[in-house]
């Protein structure tokens, strides 16, 4: 598989400079949004925030984005974004939209080691999630310095979602949306939403490509829908899909549900409405709370609640809600730390999300991470242990 190189060095283009300062004057609209959320109001149920330290990475992957993981066939899989890898025979790195790592540390109290990375054919780092022939096409011709037509230098991305198993079939369930990115800063568009299927981490990933009753192909949900994938859960036979949109600065989730054995029939699928029951109608389909497009949901069995951990926004802050319903209604955000500074122009994370296969003493311990960047290459994934009280 073709991976895509990219140079470094470029000075910011008018269309980069235009956008971070828009991203400046919405700030203000963003912390004025935030004191006018809605939900109960959110308990003190943080007592102490440990940072544990960085989660390793083979020395070859510079720095990645993202971190969903899941526990299946005695394995921790955690699947990522876009990652930064060396080439040992080129001085650029390579540009990967996603790749994953698993590793059978269990226990995350002392840190977390053993990971070993996803491999191509080659057998360095690789990408999880398949591209189709299209694709890496028009990859091949954008990226190169013959393009034949705009946009040139773009390039189609499968950035992950969130994860499931399926432990009736023993298969992995993995979510992922089809981006178009472009070479400018914050610049791409989503086209839509889809799945794929892993029956075991020594084979390669099957990308689900048939959606009966879908109208987009290859795709379950299309760009103007919810970005169902943003968080996941399953509650006895039913998966719970939380899909998180950018809305302005904010990130509004909505939900679905599904059955897992039917969870490709999109007729299948029902809706949390705005009469606050669930529909078969997508475009009723309400908000239930504000997050973030890569956060977790799960079930805390300490605060007899389902907890939501994301990053806010245009911050450093970990956030987390509670529900005594998966449908809500959600508490007001509660913020359990701040992250460590990255070292970049927008000056925030953006993917803090819980890992609840690690959760200990009845998950009252539980185990968060986050990405960040510390040099123009250079990433680092951090874990933090937060010891939770009841409110």
């Amino acid at each position: 598989m073709k991976k895509i190189a990219f140079k470094t060095g470029r000075f910011p283009s008018r269309f980069s400079i235009c956008l971070l300062l828009i991203i400046v004057l919405l700030f203000f609209n963003q912390i004025k949004e935030l004191r006018s959320e809605t939900g109960f109001p959110a308990a003190a149920i943080v007592e102490k925030a440990v940072d544990i330290g960085i989660i390793e990475a083979e020395p070859a992957i510079l720095g990645r984005d993202g971190g969903y993981s899941v526990r299946f066939q005695n394995h921790s899989i955690w699947i990522y974004g876009d990652t930064v890898v060396r080439q040992n025979d080129h001085p650029d790195p390579l540009l990967l939209s996603n790749s994953c790592s698993r590793t059978m540390d269990l226990a995350a109290g002392d840190g977390l080691t053993g990971f070993k990375p996803c491999r191509d054919t080659n057998g360095a780092p690789g990408e999880l999630f398949p591209f189709t022939a299209e694709e890496l096409a028009f990859n091949r011709e954008h990226q190169s310095l013959n393009c034949p037509s705009e946009p040139c230098g773009s390039r189609w991305a499968l950035w992950p979602g969130a994860a499931v198993s399926d432990s009736v079939t023993n298969r992995l369930l993995l979510f992922f949306k089809k981006v178009l990115v472009k070479p400018e800063i914050l610049n791409f568009e989503t086209k839509g939403y889809a799945m794929a299927v892993w029956r075991t981490p020594d084979e390669p990933l099957e990308r689900i490509q048939n959606y009966p009753e879908s109208q987009w192909p290859g795709l379950m949900f299309g760009e103007s829908e919810p970005a169902f994938g943003s968080a996941a859960i399953v509650v006895q036979s039913m998966v719970y899909v939380f899909g998180c949109n950018l809305d302005g600065f904010a990130k509004p989730c909505r939900l679905a549900r599904v059955p897992l054995a039917d969870i490709t029939h999109r007729r299948a699928w029902e809706f949390y409405g705005t009469s606050q029951k669930w529909q078969k109608d997508i475009e009723s389909c309400q908000v239930v709370l504000n997050g973030n497009d890569m956060m977790s949901v799960s079930y805390n069995s300490y605060l007899e609640r389902y907890l939501a951990v994301y990053s806010q926004p245009m911050s450093i802050g970990v956030m987390l809600r509670t529900a005594k319903k998966i449908e809500g209604p959600w508490s007001q955000p509660y913020k359990a730390f701040d992250a460590k500074e990255p070292v970049n122009a927008i000056g925030w994370i953006y993917d803090a999300m819980e890992h609840p296969e690690y959760a200990e003493k009845n998950d009252k311990l539980i185990y968060i991470t986050y990405s960040r960047q510390t040099g123009p290459l250079a990433f680092e994934q951090r874990i933090v242990r937060i010891t939770l009280k009841r409110p």
